[in-house]
């Protein structure tokens, strides 16, 4: 009977309290680290969607020095280009492409460009230019809805 009671006292396990315990550190670093780890992306996302408002300011800066676009929409050309190669889509809804040539308020995490037209008599952007209307590019970078916008650039022709 005694070697029956031994042989029970001897077997390998973790108690009860022992699995509690690591539950609970389990449960501390989750709380601390699933609201850190949703920062983090976040800031990733708003970071995303700023560089590529710097990439459409610069972008089209450069085409509108160039005076390069043919006859047609300069916004639709800066866009065209700008998603040519890879199909590049906002940071915070895959759904939408990152650049929109639209006069609207740019969606989630989307950078809107528009501005003057070139009608089929020009074939520059510093003709268009002449109307004296400005090409507005501006960008949602904070992924939230109803769409805001968080940065604006107004290109003047009287720059070129």
């Amino acid at each position: 009977m005694y070697k029956a009671l031994s042989k029970a006292r001897d077997e390998k396990g973790f108690t009860l309290i022992e699995l509690l315990v690591v539950l609970a550190i389990i449960g501390i670093l989750a709380a601390i680290a699933i609201p850190a780890y949703m920062g983090y992306m976040a800031n990733a996302k708003k970071q995303a969607a700023s560089t590529n408002y710097d990439a459409a300011v610069r972008y089209v800066q450069a085409e509108m020095s160039k005076y390069s676009y043919a006859p047609g929409t300069v916004t639709t050309g800066a866009v065209g280009g700008l998603l040519a190669g890879s199909k590049k889509n906002s940071p915070w809804n895959s759904a939408l492409p990152a650049f929109e040539n639209t006069a609207a308020a740019p969606g989630v995490g989307q950078v809107a460009i528009y501005g003057p037209t070139l009608t089929s008599s020009r074939d520059s952007v510093s003709e268009a230019c002449a109307d004296g209307k400005p090409i507005e590019i501006q960008a949602n970078t904070d992924g939230k809805t109803p769409a805001t916008v968080n940065m604006t650039t107004t290109l003047n022709c009287s720059a070129l």
